[in-house]
């Protein structure tokens, strides 16, 4: 039996409990693997693991390279698995992301504001502005109650329900959506004439 080559790369005992991380490599198979085993008393692990792994990980850039390097191959040999499984999680758990997303927003509700701000002043209005406002746009009918302004062109607004403007993603920069927004618009145009 062939014995596949092994560096030990890490270790550190916590509490009577000894961790090692082995780098072992399978020449047959190509495969490189890194293996942490745990000996002795071994109570409370999950914090142990987590202390272990950010120690080892901060004292052996070599351990925390092969860990990267690991990763970044699974990543590659399963591509389509993280999108289907973020999808997922997103479907699945909406108002919890919504709830974190928006506890987080409060929580540094100052610095965002300001980095906002920051953004705004060393990229002056003319660099971000892709359609006119209002005032400057030829306006092919009227606002009304429950309407928003939705850019045909940069220079051309029609007034539509929000819920139409809302209803299709758009972005005029990109061109995304715009063909399907502009349609709707343009046939409500027609019809409210």
């Amino acid at each position: 039996m062939n014995k596949v080559p092994t560096k030990a790369l890490h270790h550190i005992t916590i509490d009577g409990c000894r961790f090692e991380t082995v780098l072992r490599y399978n020449p047959s198979t190509d495969y490189i693997g890194i293996t942490t085993t745990r000996r002795g008393n071994y109570t409370n692990g999950r914090a142990k693991r987590a202390e272990y792994a950010k120690t080892r990980r901060r004292e052996n850039p070599e351990a925390n390279a092969a860990q990267l390097a690991s990763n970044k191959k699974w990543r590659d040999d399963h591509p389509d698995y993280i999108a289907d499984y973020l999808v997922g999680y997103r479907t699945e758990h909406k108002e919890e992301i919504k709830d974190t997303a928006s506890a987080y927003y409060d929580k540094r509700k100052d610095h965002i504001l300001a980095r906002n701000s920051r953004y705004a002043h060393e990229h002056p209005r003319e660099s971000r502005d892709y359609v006119l406002s209002p005032p400057l746009c030829i306006k092919l009918n009227q606002p009304f109650p429950g309407s928003v302004g939705h850019h045909v062109t940069s220079g051309t607004l029609i007034y539509i329900p929000e819920e139409m403007n809302k209803g299709t993603l758009h972005n005029i920069r990109t061109g995304r959506g715009m063909y399907d927004i502009n349609s709707q618009a343009i046939n409500y145009l027609r019809g409210s004439i």
